[in-house]
């Protein structure tokens, strides 16, 4: 037996079940374990005990903290950390599979299976490099290969910035000398660029088959086994000197991208012709002044003017601009602002505005002759004339006009960025027609008409299936339109993966991540980084406003950002989902703004938009004139049809997401009333009853969760009428009376014994928890996971386990056990729609009874996040539970908030109390806490 893993095993027997050595390393020994509270395997790293010196064990120390905050698909992640039997340990994902230097032993790797190995090292190093760490270790050994997942290990040799080198030994040469960059060798200065070098040795090696000889120059090395699309992009990262590599893991991921052989002779083409165009170089009546340094500043690119021509113009302009948007070395000033200022502005006063108007160092225009000529021209903010060209073209291909345009520009404005642009639109599409839908599409989805964004996009992917950009917008749109988007995006990114360029990618991973503050940062990152792509601000925005307040951020923060992405480009849906949410809120002056700049868009002629924009109107009213909303309401249940009646359907359950629970409730009774199916008619009661809820009359909600359930004629329906009303305590609402419970207890008994019995099963925990029946609790608690074998099974148990450990008084365990569940589930938690109410309820308690009141107070703003999956139909969701409790909530936050923000509390009370002006008796008690409240308010 091996006295160290008996040591291990005795001190950490109560968390983990250790099972074998794994292997050890410099610095700690690394064993397998079982995580016996999650039941799952785990890497145990822990420090050697021969080494656990001071300095060792805060290098140790500062190595788990840092992989707990590197949060990438590509790295490895730490799930827990401390210290037993006086030795630091952490926990992280047991990664089955083997190293990279296992797999090379077999041989090298295809060539595109190192450039995918090569785009996730980078991507993750990009990440950890913006976090100020660098790796200092990077070998095969480090690197796991896990079925499709590729994730890079051991940062235990990592340097932040500079705040280790007290805790290196003196004259330490740390990392493996074998994969070491000539300056990490020679002791000297370490930085990002030296983990290029490092994955540039790996790669090379993946490769060959062969190891890279440290600080051999690349123009001396053996490249014979190296296919030639990786030459070029290796030798500039195995380039002696630090400043000569890659500037950065971006740019050498986006070198490595492959390159379609149509992609290839597109490049190649348009090289030729700015070769001619160069050749053709001539004034056009002005002098041409030399060009001023250009680094990263902005530029313009205006509507391209006609001499005889069928008015291509136009849309040459917008293909030239939307090659030039998609790269973030520059900034290009908003296409549809620019374009829409042109068309508005009179020809006589445009080149006066235009410096003032569309801030620009450089305006990009053009000119197409009869003769199948474009002469292209650049002029600084001053009218100076910096370059013209005559780029011929004599088929009149617009698509081949616009690559040559581009190119020019990029050549002649940023030339060091060239090759990288030229390698990041080498995969566009070569097919004029999908280019034009996918324009037609663009402008349709900025003014509104989602419908024919959708058609326009679809038919570029009919036209050319392999067009990445095509299917990245049809993804977009879709999820206006259908509010579904999980599984196309992972639909997008398993089918085009590589080839979606850099930005979308990035998106993709940021909406695919489970990990809210993850999420949060990936879009911030991608809105910062690409600072001229509006659909990164509008999906970060979006994000905010649906999820942000699961993470505490309050919504306000949401529509700000939201507002900011209106400034960017011209969407619509920005500005509607600005009116919507300042209602919300209670805003009337910054609603208003917001409906008067949606009106000033213009009209819409699109239905669907147009219907949108009525709704919108009425939510405004609703909330700040609700005599004027009541009068319009009841106009629209006196003149609707069928159609529209149908329509509404898709919004009716949306009222207690934007606090307008009287109009839900009148358009619940018009679709109950008159709904064209039973799915309409069922869905129309159960809106009723969610804004009966909302409004503190919770006999009435029940009534109509009766109703619903009967048309519904659902077990989910079912389940849920009776789980009303024996949640009502554990959701902070008012008890049943005990008739209605007593039958709701003995409903979910049977039902327990169902298909649905771990739902039912849980609530009844929750219900004996909450009545103080902890031994009833236990007994339903162990049958929970025993119902079926579903990933919903252990959640639940953790939460319901969660909530007896409070009541034993052990609120910081209670937290630390449904840590990991404050995750993205649109369905709720594990598909529970009231659990997570529940948990967040809890959570603020346990919070406050740690003392966090500032964490108490995040978690109680939960309910105003507006997080839906499609057009809510049958059953209630997570997100519309959620948005029943809104009054219940903001009555806690205010308690909470009334010494410290005084105004905002009083704000919340006074809402609180319009809510339940009708409020059954049932609400007595937490009106008189209301009232209370308001009189501390006067």
């Amino acid at each position: 037996m091996d006295p160290f893993l008996d040591r291990l095993r005795g001190a950490l027997g109560d968390r983990y079940a250790v099972e074998r050595l794994l292997g050890a390393g410099g610095m700690g020994v690394v064993v397998l374990a079982r995580d016996l509270r999650l039941d799952r395997p785990v890497a145990i790293k822990v420090i050697r005990p021969e080494l656990a010196t001071e300095s060792a064990i805060q290098r140790f120390v500062r190595e788990a903290k840092l992989l707990a905050r590197l949060t990438h698909p590509g790295i490895v992640p730490v799930h827990d950390a401390g210290v037993v039997d006086g030795l630091p340990y952490y926990a992280m994902e047991y990664v089955e599979g083997r190293t990279l230097a296992e797999r090379l032993a077999d041989g090298p790797l295809d060539p595109d299976v190192v450039i995918a190995l090569g785009a996730t090292l980078l991507d993750a190093l990009a990440a950890a490099h913006r976090q100020g760490v660098v790796h200092r270790d990077i070998k095969p050994a480090n690197i796991f290969l896990a079925g499709d997942r590729i994730l890079l290990g051991d940062f235990g040799a990592a340097r932040v910035d500079t705040a280790d080198v007290a805790l290196t030994e003196s004259g330490a040469l740390v990392g493996t000398p074998a994969y070491m960059a000539p300056e990490q060798l020679a002791g000297g200065l370490v930085t990002p660029r030296t983990d290029l070098y490092a994955v540039g040795m790996v790669l090379y090696e993946a490769s060959t088959g062969a190891r890279w000889q440290p600080a051999a120059a690349p123009e001396h090395g053996d490249w014979s086994r190296v296919p030639h699309r990786l030459t070029k992009a290796l030798a500039r990262a195995l380039a002696v000197s630090p400043d000569a590599r890659w500037p950065n893991a971006d740019a050498f991921r986006l070198a490595l991208r492959p390159r379609s052989r149509l992609g290839t002779a597109l490049a190649i083409a348009a090289a030729i012709v700015l070769v001619l165009a160069l050749v053709l170089l001539r004034p056009i009546g002005e002098r041409i002044i030399p060009l001023p340094p250009v680094r990263g500043g902005d530029i313009a690119v205006l509507p391209f003017g006609e001499s005889g021509t069928a008015g291509p113009g136009r849309r040459l302009a917008r293909l030239v601009a939307n090659r030039l948007e998609w790269f973030p070395a520059w900034r290009l000033a908003p296409v549809a602002a620019t374009f829409a200022w042109w068309d508005e502005t009179p020809p006589d006063r445009r080149e006066s505005l235009l410096p003032s108007v569309i801030r620009a160092r450089i305006y990009a225009s053009g000119d197409l002759d009869q003769s199948g000529v474009l002469r292209l021209t650049l002029r600084d903010s001053a009218g100076r004339l910096l370059q013209a060209l005559s780029v011929p073209e004599g088929d009149a291909d617009l698509l081949r006009w616009s690559a040559a345009a581009a190119d020019s520009i990029v050549a002649r404005l940023f030339p060091a960025h060239l090759d990288q642009y030229r390698e990041s639109t080498a995969g566009e599409s070569a097919n004029v027609s999908a280019w034009n839908e996918l324009l037609l599409g663009q402008e349709a989805f900025r003014r509104d008409d989602w419908a024919a964004a959708q058609a326009h996009f679809e038919r570029a992917l009919q036209l050319d299936s392999t067009f990445a950009q095509a299917a990245w917008q049809l993804t977009l749109v879709r999820r206006w339109r259908e509010r579904s988007f999980e599984s196309e995006l992972r639909a997008l990114r398993d089918r085009f993966g590589a080839s979606l360029p850099p930005l979308q990618a990035l998106l993709v991973q940021a909406q695919l991540e489970p990990d809210l503050p993850t999420r949060f940062a990936l879009l911030e990152d991608a809105s910062r980084r690409y600072p001229r792509r509006g659909e990164a601000a509008l999906l970060y925005a979006d994000e905010l406003v649906h999820r942000g307040p699961l993470a505490g951020i309050p919504l306000d923060s949401g529509l700000t950002a939201m507002g900011n992405a209106a400034k960017r480009e011209a969407f619509s849906t920005a500005l509607e989902h600005a009116v919507v949410g300042y209602a919300r809120i209670g805003d009337r002056a910054r609603a208003d703004s917001a409906l008067a700049q949606l009106a000033a868009a213009g009209a819409t002629s699109a239905e669907e938009a147009a219907r949108r924009r009525r709704l919108i109107s009425l939510v405004r009213d609703q909330r700040f004139r609700p005599t004027w909303g009541a009068i319009k309401l009841a106009f629209i249940r006196l003149t609707s049809d069928s159609l529209t009646r149908d329509a509404l359907g898709r919004y009716v359950r949306l009222g207690n997401l934007f606090d307008i629970p009287a109009a839900q409730l009148g358009f619940g009774r018009l679709l109950a009333d008159k709904g064209s199916t039973p799915a309409v008619r069922g869905s129309g009661h159960e809106a009723q009853g969610l804004a009966f809820l909302l409004m503190g009359r919770p006999s009435a909600a029940l009534a109509q969760f009766d109703t619903a359930a009967g048309i519904l004629g659902s077990r989910e329906a079912e389940l849920a009428r009776w789980e009303w009303r024996v949640l009502g305590p554990s959701l902070g609402l008012p008890a049943a009376d005990p008739a209605a419970y007593a039958e709701g207890v003995r409903r979910l008994s049977a039902l327990a014994e169902g298909p649905l019995g771990r739902r039912a099963g849980w609530a009844l925990a929750m219900a004996a928890h909450a009545r103080g029946d902890t031994a009833e609790a236990v007994r339903w608690e162990a049958r929970i996971a025993d119902a079926d074998s579903s990933a919903a099974a252990p959640a639940l148990k953790r939460l319901a386990a969660a909530v007896q450990e409070a009541r034993r008084g052990r609120p910081d365990s209670a937290l630390a056990r449904t840590a990991s569940l404050l995750r993205v589930d649109p369905n709720g938690l594990v598909s529970d729609p009231f659990a997570r109410a529940i948990l967040y309820l809890r959570r603020g308690e346990w919070l406050l009874a740690t003392g966090d009141s500032t964490g108490a107070a995040r978690m109680w703003q939960w309910s105003d996040a507006w997080d839906i999956e499609g057009w809510p139909q049958g059953p209630a969701q997570a997100g519309e539970v959620d948005a029943a409790l809104g009054a219940v909530a903001r009555l806690r936050l205010a308690g909470l908030t009334m010494g410290s923000r005084r105004g905002d509390a009083c704000a919340l009370v006074a809402r609180v109390r319009e809510l339940w002006a009708d409020a059954e008796p049932a609400f007595d008690t937490l009106r008189a806490v209301a009232d209370s409240y308001q009189k501390v308010c006067r």
